[in-house]
């Protein structure tokens, strides 16, 4: 018998807006009404209120320029935490039943043994672009299928704050931060997406002056 873990699929979190939506949405009508889901980490509530907030900012965007292509871009990565949050809760409260881990309204991941854990990335530049946005390239990872930058701000004390996710792209190339305040230094941090634990180690960590 095989005692491979199911895991439930990531791919969430690399694709576009839309997708992101309707998971949610079978995620918040099944997973919330399903006995065997008795204590998920947030209610029902929390979940709706961001979906919500992703589609209104998604119908404003076109008609919002760059600052209401920003505001898209934070919804939907916190959508994205939020669902990651409770596809982890998902993932042990299943107990490794497929049907289970279905009925929440995830995918599994697949079970291919030729997936294989994801090495470390290496943050190689830091490129400033307009004011107020950088471009981050790093040095791809074999079978990563996109890589996630989190930042967090630096005092001028040099005290780190909180690092949040501000950009998701399947190219390792210029991965474009923006609504970054100029003249405040800022640390990076770069994870890939894929392989066989969903996630690679956190990359090294390096800061920048935004201009």
């Amino acid at each position: 018998m095989s005692t491979t873990k199911l895991r439930v699929s990531q791919k969430f979190a690399s694709g576009s807006a839309e997708d992101l939506v309707t998971l949610a949405r079978t995620v918040s009508a099944k997973l919330y009404s399903d006995v065997d889901y008795i204590s998920p980490p947030f209610p029902k509530d929390t979940l709706d209120v961001e979906i919500a907030g992703l589609e209104e900012a998604m119908e404003l965007q076109a008609s919002s320029g760059p600052a209401g292509t920003a505001l898209k871009n934070e919804r939907q990565a916190y959508l994205v935490s939020l669902l990651q949050e409770l596809a982890l809760y998902v993932q042990v409260a299943s107990k490794n039943n497929l049907s289970m881990l279905l009925d929440s309204g995830f995918q599994a991941m697949s079970r291919n043994r030729s997936m294989v854990p994801l090495a470390t990335p290496l943050l190689q530049r830091i490129k400033q672009g307009m004011s107020g946005e950088t471009e981050v390239t790093v040095k791809p990872v074999a079978t990563a299928k996109c890589y996630q930058v989190d930042i967090a701000p630096v005092s001028n004390e040099g005290v780190l704050g909180e690092f949040s996710q501000v950009a998701i792209q399947s190219s390792s190339r210029n991965i474009l931060v923006t609504g970054l305040t100029p003249g405040n230094v800022y640390a990076y941090r770069i994870r890939a997406i894929g392989g066989s634990t969903g996630f690679s180690d956190w990359s090294n960590i390096t800061t920048h002056r935004s201009l």
